[in-house]
């Protein structure tokens, strides 16, 4: 379906991580999100206001003796090696490729989707390794390839062959804005230069700004990384409004990323940030895309006129009211669980927020502390359970989207061919935009959809559904 929004198109392999992992960088686009994840703050900016246009150095943080992600990784050094882990190079598990899901290819190879918040850092960013000054590190050679990556074991950071991604990253039409929920630093240029630091091209100032510090500690504690972590970026904790206060921290935390906010690419001054407030209907559907609408944050489909939202990485929303949050569960609960170090036998908190809880034993065996009780009697049997339930749910929202494909060609062809009449033709086309919005919020939650809250994936299919059988027999 051709939009009529500004569409970012993947020029380059630096670029391709990115974009798949976030969706909403640059704009919304539907299709499979990023699995869940979090970043772990105090709120310093929550409720911000319009900063002062004070002066603020884009000199690189080394130079200025300011502490950056590395640095922390040395108070750190379990916390910050469980975050910048080599396993994100894996191809996706044979569970991903049943649906097909190659993000590129290579010479004939089909290489899968990188995962996580530090994958996508290093695809995107290329060189985060440090020389002894703390500048970053290019290569000379311009080829993209991950596998030109090189992971020193020692420092636990990667090297890479590629020095053009600032101007890949221009070429591809992203922003200073892109990065309002990527890097803590984004705040440093808001401070600056106000809401104008949303529209600001991708340059030499930016990327001397972010300095590299991609999901660094400070995203989500604030000027200590001991702190207790909470939402700290300044896009969340002004575009929330009251909502800040309705969530836990450890919502919050991950929440500032993974919510629905399509606005980055809608913010130009300070007025367009001001008059947005996507939580005043709640966190449910409905209330998401009625604010959506009214604030103009949507597509309009060039071809029938039908208006669309925009819901990428909802998993802020879709976990308001399940089971788990009933229970008191949290992001960080499941994504970040309390881990024992073989080696020292030191607790700490498992800082590879955007794996998979699946893939952890600590996590797994929490699950087991409610779901033993129905019968689960290994962490192999919770797996298994779990995945049946994203098969499910996969198949669910594909055989939606498929009668949703259906109903907009009916949709399409009653308006090339005039032989419905306005005011029934009006009221398809609202009614494909509601069943739209329930299955976008489902389709875009990744495989969370199955486990944040059935209950509401259910519904919002159900829903779907029911309306898109209404069109196709009108239509029909």
């Amino acid at each position: 379906m051709r939009k009529t929004k500004l569409m970012t198109s993947v020029v380059a392999f630096a670029l391709v991580g990115a974009v798949a992992a976030g969706g909403a960088l640059a704009g919304c686009s539907e299709g499979t999100a990023a699995t869940d994840g979090s970043a772990t703050g105090t709120p310093a900016q929550a409720k911000a206001e319009t900063p002062a246009q004070a002066d603020a150095s884009t000199t690189p943080a080394a130079a200025t003796g300011e502490k950056t992600m590395q640095d922390w990784a040395e108070m750190y050094p379990l916390q910050y090696n469980s975050y910048a882990t080599e396993k994100y190079k894996d191809v996706a598990s044979e569970f991903f490729a049943e649906d097909g899901l190659v993000l590129y290819e290579n010479k004939g190879n089909k290489l899968y989707r990188p995962h996580g918040h530090y994958g996508t850092l290093a695809l995107e960013m290329g060189p985060v390794a440090r020389d002894e000054e703390g500048g970053l590190i290019f290569g000379s050679d311009n080829s993209i390839n991950v596998r030109d990556l090189h992971y020193d074991s020692d420092t636990k950071q990667w090297a890479v062959d590629n020095s053009t991604w600032l101007d890949d990253i221009d070429a591809a039409g992203y922003t200073a804005g892109c990065y309002a929920c990527r890097s803590s630093k984004f705040d440093d240029l808001y401070e600056k230069y106000g809401a104008a630091a949303y529209s600001m091209p991708m340059d030499q100032e930016v990327m001397d700004t972010l300095n590299g510090q991609m999901w660094d500690c400070a995203v989500c504690h604030g000027d200590n990384p001991g702190s207790s972590p909470d939402a700290t970026l300044s896009m969340f904790t002004q575009l929330s409004r009251d909502a800040f206060d309705e969530l836990d921290p450890f919502e919050r935390v991950c929440g500032q990323c993974h919510n629905t906010f399509n606005h980055r690419s809608h913010i130009t001054d300070q007025a367009s940030i001001d008059k947005c407030d996507p939580y005043r209907y709640g966190f449910d559907i409905d209330g998401l895309l009625q604010a959506e609408i009214e604030d103009g944050i949507i597509d309009i489909d060039e071809a029938t006129g039908i208006i669309e939202g925009c819901f990428d990485e909802p998993q802020l929303e879709n976990t308001q009211g399940g089971n788990h949050a009933e229970l008191g569960l949290t992001c960080v609960d499941c994504h970040m669980p309390k881990t024992v170090d073989a080696e020292s036998g030191e607790t700490y908190t498992d800082h590879n927020a955007s794996g998979s809880p699946l893939d952890k034993e600590a996590s797994l065996e929490k699950c087991m502390s409610c779901h033993k009780s129905q019968g689960i009697d290994s962490t192999d049997e919770m797996v298994e359970m779990v995945r049946g339930k994203q098969r499910q749910a996969r198949a669910d929202v594909a055989a939606a989207t498929e009668k949703r494909e259906q109903a907009y060609d009916l949709i399409k062809a009653a308006v090339e061919d005039k032989t419905v009449d306005e005011a029934t033709l009006q009221q398809v086309k609202d009614d494909y935009t509601k069943a739209h919005a329930y299955i976008y919020i489902c389709n875009t939650d990744s495989n969370g959809r199955a486990v944040h809250n059935p209950d509401k994936l259910a519904d919002n299919l159900s829903r779907a559904n029911v309306i898109l059988d209404g069109i196709i027999a009108t239509l029909s």
